[in-house]
């Protein structure tokens, strides 16, 4: 049974954040008692956009507040650059962190993260990993040329296993930012994760975040 709170608002330019109360059931038995979880799915804009009075410099307190006042157990983010990472690390002392960045450019400017941030109070992470969203999804795609730079071009998904610590039973959590050219590059993303999910343990509870 999953119960849907969605909430929507505007934190500047073209962002985002969806607020969700999902109730989970495990692999056990149907008369375990439900697990509660918030789940916020949040595109945050790249610092690096040529936004103006939206800028992350100007939106940046906004953003930790945003996730403050909701105080979701995980939070999926998108969008997001080194230097954001570590003012939300600061902001966010509840919160903890997984993800590595997709290799844009070679991590160098522009190299966009996928973290999974959670309340470690709450929930211990007991694995995480990466995958691409490319024909080869367990390796890095290769660079190519873009533009006048190499660069790599798969999208990326984080994903971890968590012990939520007051039930003692375990979800997992995977969170992606998809391309934004809509069709086919689009549904064999979510094809992909949707496989990875199903070789799953039978009966595992999991939530996908993602813009």
């Amino acid at each position: 049974m999953i119960g849907i709170h969605l909430v929507r608002r505007r934190t500047g330019h073209c962002v985002l954040v969806l607020v969700l109360a999902v109730v989970l059931i495990g692999a056990g038995s149907s008369a375990e008692e439900p697990i509660l979880l918030d789940v916020m799915t949040f595109n945050i804009r790249t610092s690096n956009g040529r936004d103006g009075d939206n800028a992350w410099l100007h939106r940046k307190e906004i953003v930790a507040e945003t996730i403050g006042e909701f105080s979701p157990h995980v939070v999926g983010l998108q969008e997001v650059l080194e230097d954001q990472i570590e003012y939300l690390t600061v902001a966010l002392p509840d919160y903890r962190w997984l993800g590595i960045d997709r290799g844009l450019n070679g991590g160098q400017g522009l190299s966009e993260y996928a973290p999974i941030f959670y309340r470690h109070e709450i929930l211990t992470p007991l694995e995480s990993g990466n995958f691409w969203l490319s024909p080869t999804p367990d390796t890095p795609p290769e660079f190519r040329e873009f533009r006048g730079s190499r660069r790599r071009m798969g999208r990326i998904v984080t994903w971890a296993r968590f012990h939520h610590r007051s039930s003692n039973r375990q979800i997992y959590i995977f969170n992606t930012h998809f391309s934004l050219r809509r069709g086919s590059r689009q549904v064999e993303s979510a094809d992909l994760i949707a496989t990875r999910v199903a070789a799953l343990p039978v009966g595992s509870s999991v939530i996908v975040t993602g813009d």
